[in-house]
């Protein structure tokens, strides 16, 4: 494959991905409130969950640079799992 058809391949394969998201506003349950994140407030973005040895680790970004770790045995106990800072810029 020649480069020029490598670049053609790529875009046309990248065109789905960066196809314009449709927002239509918040979800909603089905009794009409709004969903909410059950492992985290609005205090986070970037999710990043693992499961490892027994544990997940929950991982989010902060809007003042600093990465935060959350460790619990079960998937509900990272609501209320201490939050350690884990980078910094």
């Amino acid at each position: 494959m020649t480069l020029r058809h490598l670049r053609s391949w790529l875009a046309g394969a990248a065109a789905p991905l960066t196809a314009p998201v449709c927002v239509q506003g918040p979800a909603s349950a089905a009794d009409g409130r709004p969903c909410t994140n059950p492992l985290k407030s609005m205090e986070g973005a970037d999710p990043w969950l693992e499961s490892y040895d027994g544990n997940y680790y929950l991982v989010t970004t902060t809007f003042t640079d600093v990465l935060g770790m959350r460790k619990s045995h079960t998937l509900a106990g990272l609501a209320t799992a201490p939050s350690v800072q884990i980078w910094s810029e």
